[in-house]
């Protein structure tokens, strides 16, 4: 295999790592700060993708503002399901709350089939540039977007959690929501914002991911199922564990189809997730971030 063709899968390791980084980005803001799991976090992924391809489409938004738009969206759903669904049922416990999770997202699915049809939806590139070529391989303008919107994204995340009245709030209550309340800490209304802003993370993904592939309403299950398995990689607890876990899931995967079967993709994704559960279930990054 040439040094050209490893490059590629390189390439397109880090494009997949940092969808999946992105969704593992709202696993790990949710089930930090209400210890709830939610599966209905790749329905944003789809929420943010066909909404600004079907505004570019039919009523020929100018693909930024659709793609904002998207986002929209996609945050208006976690407005919804955090703010009607997970803060009124918080006391019945974290495991029926995931079910109430994969509720949302078996609604958002069968809301969007029933809009858009199951026919895929496409978005043009959002910069219309050559793709950059290193060493007879190529990565392409939208590529470099979402590479570097998710390392910009964590960045402003962390700084957000850092700096902010709200992020401290946030970061007090995945340690102790007794206590924090106890501070002055409207708990609540920080978790209903952790499930805003997880959803417009996975919008944002979505968005940045349309015009790479096309997407549809049934996308949403696969990307969490992505993003489940990035954020135990790295660390369901830890944010940057989190998007760590996704660029190395990415690479896995896509060196796992250049070196044993593209056919085998998604299956050594699950087996690694079963065996990380078996033999390291915080992560593998968790405990040298917490270190540091």
């Amino acid at each position: 295999m040439s040094s050209a063709t490893l490059l590629q899968f390189l390439f397109s390791g880090l494009t997949n790592g940092a969808l999946y980084a992105f969704v593992a980005l709202g696993f790990a803001i949710t089930y930090s700060s209400s210890g709830v799991v939610n599966f209905s976090q790749g329905q944003s992924v789809m929420v943010g993708g066909i909404v600004a391809a079907s505004l570019n489409t039919d009523f020929s938004v100018p693909v930024l503002p659709a793609m904002l738009l998207g986002v929209a969206a996609a945050a208006i759903v976690g407005l919804i399901t955090g703010r009607f669904l997970i803060l009124p049922l918080l006391r019945i416990g974290e495991f029926n709350l995931i079910l109430v999770t994969l509720g949302v997202g078996v609604v958002c699915e069968a809301a969007a089939i029933l809009i858009w049809g199951t026919d895929p939806w496409a978005l043009p590139s959002l910069l219309s540039l050559s793709p950059l070529r290193i060493s007879g391989a190529s990565l392409s303008v939208d590529s470099l977007t979402i590479i570097g919107m998710t390392i910009m994204t964590l960045v402003a995340f962390e700084a957000f959690m850092r700096f902010t009245r709200w992020g401290r709030a946030m970061r007090a209550t995945s340690i102790d929501r007794t206590v924090a309340s106890s501070l002055g800490i409207n708990v609540r209304l920080t978790i209903m914002l952790s499930f805003i802003i997880s959803a417009a993370f996975g919008g944002l993904a979505g968005a940045l991911l349309t015009p790479l592939v096309a997407t549809g309403a049934q996308v949403g299950l696969m990307m969490t199922m992505k993003g489940f398995t990035a954020a135990v990689l790295g660390g369901i607890s830890s944010p940057v564990g989190a998007v760590a876990g996704g660029f190395l899931l990415g690479l896995i995967e896509a060196f796992a189809g250049a070196f044993v079967s593209s056919t085998y993709q998604n299956s050594i994704g699950l087996a690694v997730l079963i065996v990380l559960l078996m033999v390291r279930p915080e992560g593998l990054f968790t405990f040298a971030l917490r270190k540091a």
